[in-house]
């Protein structure tokens, strides 16, 4: 049995999420002001392959670039240069604002014809914290043999933060529809990739006993592991939570602006180490590991009444924020029930395509809702058997 240190501690930190954010503020009151002929060249672009005779608008037109520039290299020669080229690396972190239309000028030909394309994204550096502790009793002789024994305790947590940020055009168009600049900042939003939380924790806890002799070690370690975890909840799963999204999502509780997970599991462990304290080595082996919980805060626990009695329009179940809402598997009564829901649309739209199918049924209906604004309501009585209603 080899001689160790009873008590080891060890602590991990990444902090440049916090340098990032220094370096963000510092950005901010570094903005120059620039003469009102600086240009800088993008390019241009002709809309080959796509006939403009049939086309009610260019939103759905793809630009052919037919002379690409460096934007970068023209901002270097600006009073601009110190600026943007702090913005690669902001605060020394190591993670930098990115400019869609100068990396890409494609883009900024899109916006031309009138669609959205991101202004600038922000991918920002991590924050990662984290600690382990362990202590060990022993090694204790076990009469006259030369066999010693251990026990162990250990205890560890971590804590991380990953966000990314963007901000596109479609605000600043709304703003211009609707008259009110501070609609602009509706283009703002969160990148949120489906799976992937954007904050989390986790922690263990260890015991092991372990016997053996001056150059190996045999024991058994079990280990018991929660973690919870927590992504921004993307109502329209199209990777960007808009800050209207939020907000509206935020009404029913901030436990509703995300998609919030815990795992705890146990498992049992043999391990053997063979060498001398700090020349050692140790491969372990798991025996059996098993999920004593696995939670997931649902949908329904937001919109509690969602499935509550509703067969008058004052009663309408809510169903959350569209579009990209669904609403499968709703049982009703029986072919004369009728049953109400209400979404909310938090951002400006054309149109909204409400479809409600029903299985079992040769009948489908689809309906366009005007007018080309906000629309806070939408009721909808149906008939038949296990409908589904998406908006």
């Amino acid at each position: 049995m080899k001689s160790r240190p009873a008590l080891a501690a060890a602590s991990t930190a990444d902090i440049r999420f916090i340098t990032a954010l220094g370096g963000i503020a510092s950005l901010l009151t570094s903005v120059p002001s620039l003469p009102s002929n600086t240009f800088i060249p993008l390019g241009s672009f002709d809309l080959a392959g796509f006939d403009v005779r049939g086309a009610a608008d260019l939103s759905q037109a793809s630009p052919n670039v037919t002379d690409q520039k460096d934007p970068d290299a023209a901002i270097q020669q600006t009073g601009a240069k110190t600026f943007f080229n702090g913005t690669k690396n902001v605060g020394g972190s190591g993670s930098g604002l990115s400019f869609p239309i100068l990396s890409h000028p494609s883009d900024a030909f899109k916006l031309i014809m009138g669609q959205d394309v991101d202004l600038v994204t922000y991918d920002m550096a991590p924050l990662a914290l984290g600690f382990k502790y362990g202590y060990t009793y022993g090694p204790i002789p076990v009469g006259p043999l030369p066999i010693a024994v251990s026990i162990k305790l250990g205890a560890e947590f971590q804590a991380f933060a990953k966000l990314s940020f963007g901000f596109d055009t479609s605000g600043i168009r709304t703003a211009v529809e609707t008259g009110n600049p501070a609609d602009a900042f509706g283009g703002f939003y969160v990148k949120h990739q489906q799976g992937v939380p954007e904050v989390g924790i986790s922690g263990a806890i260890t015991a092991a006993a372990e016997a053996g002799v001056v150059v190996a070690d045999f024991g058994l370690e079990g280990k018991v592991k929660a973690s919870l975890s927590a992504g921004l909840r993307d109502i329209d799963k199209d990777g960007k939570v808009y800050l209207d999204e939020f907000v509206s999502n935020l009404e029913h509780g901030l436990l509703c602006t995300f998609d919030v997970t815990g795992v705890v599991t146990a498992a049992l462990s043999a391990y053997v180490t063979l060498g001398i304290w700090p020349l050692e080595h140790t491969e372990k082996w798991q025996i059996a590991e098993v999920k004593l919980v696995d939670w997931q805060l649902s949908h329904e626990d937001c919109y509690s009444v969602r499935l509550e009695p509703n067969d008058l329009s004052e009663m309408a179940a809510d169903i959350g924020v569209g579009p990209g809402i669904h609403l499968d598997n709703v049982a009703l009564a029986s072919p004369t029930d009728q049953d109400w829901y209400k979404f909310t649309v938090v951002r400006p739209v054309d149109s909204i395509n409400v479809q409600t199918l029903f299985k079992n049924a040769d009948l489908s209906r689809v309906k366009a809702i005007e007018p080309p604004h906000r629309i806070d309501r939408w009721r909808n009585a149906v008939r038949g058997h296990d409908s589904a209603s998406r908006g």
